[in-house]
């Protein structure tokens, strides 16, 4: 909860992480799941670079009552493994 942007060194610009502290989530992100009491993932299709990649964000998420603290970033091009409703 401070002002310092927690994200792995994974070429995440500081926007996609700041992305991740609106408040809700759900109006950013396509996609918001709760994993645990106080614990969400969101995650979003985007694309990147020259040959337009296809890659899933995803932004774990701690909501606490003083604000959500985000706590990793990561992008991965394993969607079908991670988006919820794709067997």
């Amino acid at each position: 909860m401070g002002g310092r942007l927690p994200r792995v060194a994974r070429a995440l610009s500081a926007t996609h992480v700041r992305s991740a502290r609106a408040d809700p989530p759900r109006r950013i992100y396509e996609q918001v799941i709760e994993v645990r009491a106080g614990r969400v993932v969101a995650q979003s299709i985007r694309r990147q670079g020259p040959d337009d990649r296809v890659y899933l964000l995803r932004v774990i998420i701690d909501m606490w009552p003083e604000g959500p603290e985000v706590v990793t970033t990561y992008k991965t091009g394993r969607i079908a493994k991670y988006w919820k409703g794709v067997q």
